[in-house]
């Protein structure tokens, strides 16, 4: 097969006939990874191209390049730019569904303690849980059904209450502005059960591409659309699950935030997919995704450059301001670097002194004490009480050319 002439078959159709498109659809299936799962009334079956295999080793090979560029970012560094990615992958999820959050509220939610009430702290536990590597994958329907109560059950309105035995038992009709239907829920609840053991028996298959079972897991997930809401939230995380088995969090952390920017790509890879031209080929949806991917971790080495040149010029300001504060401790002036790397890479509410005191490996006490004298010096601010957090003044940011 030649597959670098290799077109939806929606274009074939188009260019020849019926039989052409026909002829094709049956010429494809004989290589393709076909599934027991409709779409409309066909299997639905992908072929891992050539086109699909080069961009999973681009992809690959950019992994490398983001390792490469990560391993040298101190501990401060490292963990406030992880926190930030995580703020921004929650607001951009949200965003794409129009569900309205600040990034202060996300933070908040990060940050809060356990019999705090936060809005949004149910979905920040879990996207918090997720990046630090605590949590696996859904395995069964059951455990899909416990996930999303624990990502999204606070945030359900009693309208949108599943009513079915795990899932919803009525039928969804998803329509654009104009009221134009665009996509019709599976309505049996049986079918939807089948659909998603389908999915998750086809992801936790040894033998497929762990990349490309994981974007059509995210196609059938969508397109079975087994909640009244939140859907598109509960897939987007799923998939983040599924891509960290074989991403850094990094990447995976910047999909969102991506797909937010290209939304139009993102749905019309589920329109074309669902198209009945297109004879439940789902091919060309893992390719527009692994793009997504590849254009996430674009963007991310771009970002890690231009960080990393501030960070030696934050160095830099420190040396220099150090020149003319020689009385000032060794403790004195790592706490003052630290401080200004969780500045620059992005935690705006600081950093905890029990965080801080272990990246000195001093005790809380000494670290609070050096903490006072930067304080003194008009350098250090607090940002909360409880637990106590502290983070740049705007005198400190504009000694280190932060401001």
């Amino acid at each position: 097969m030649n597959t670098s002439a290799y077109k939806p078959l929606k274009t074939v159709f188009h260019m020849n006939d019926e039989t052409s498109a026909s002829t094709e659809e049956a010429q494809r299936r004989k290589y393709a990874l076909t599934l027991d799962f409709k779409v409309g009334s066909k299997d639905l079956f992908y072929l891992p191209t050539a086109t699909l295999s080069l961009l999973a080793e681009q992809i690959l090979l950019q992994e490398q390049k983001i390792h490469v560029a990560t391993l040298d970012l101190p501990s401060a560094a490292s963990q406030s730019y992880l926190f930030n990615l995580l703020i921004d992958e929650i607001s951009a999820t949200n965003e794409i569904e129009a569900v309205r959050s600040t990034r202060q509220e996300i933070e908040e939610a990060l940050l809060a303690e356990p019999t705090e009430n936060k809005r949004f702290k149910e979905l920040a536990k879990l996207y918090l849980a997720f990046s630090s590597g605590d949590i696996s994958a859904p395995s069964t329907p059951q455990e899909l059904r416990t996930r999303y109560d624990d990502l999204l059950g606070q945030e359900i309105s009693s309208s949108d209450a599943l009513d079915g035995a795990l899932f919803r038992k009525n039928p969804v009709f998803i329509k654009d502005a104009d009221g134009r239907q665009l996509h019709q829920g599976v309505t049996d609840e049986t079918q939807i059960h089948r659909n998603l053991a389908t999915m998750l028996q086809h992801v936790d298959d040894p033998q497929v591409p762990r990349l490309m079972a994981a974007m059509i897991a995210h196609f059938m997930l969508e397109y079975t659309h087994p909640f009244y809401d939140g859907n598109g939230r509960f897939g987007r995380y799923l998939l983040s699950v599924h891509l960290s088995e074989v991403l850094s969090r990094y990447t995976v952390l910047t999909l969102s935030k991506t797909i937010n920017e290209q939304k139009k790509k993102y749905y019309k890879a589920f329109e074309d997919a669902e198209n009945t031209l297109n004879r439940g080929e789902g091919t060309f949806f893992i390719q527009a995704m692994l793009e997504l991917i590849f254009d996430a971790q674009d963007s991310l080495l771009k970002e890690l450059a231009d960080k990393k040149r501030l960070l030696q010029s934050l160095k830099s300001r420190l040396e220099i301001w150090s020149y003319s504060h020689l009385q000032v401790s060794e403790d004195f002036l790592k706490i003052f670097g630290i401080l200004g790397q969780v500045e620059l890479f992005g935690k705006p509410s600081g950093i905890s002194i029990n965080d801080l005191a272990s990246e000195i490996n001093k005790s809380w006490k000494t670290t609070r004490k050096r903490v006072e004298q930067l304080e003194n010096e008009g350098l250090v601010k607090h940002t909360s009480d409880r637990p106590l957090r502290v983070a740049l003044s705007d005198q400190a940011k504009e000694i280190l050319g932060l401001s």
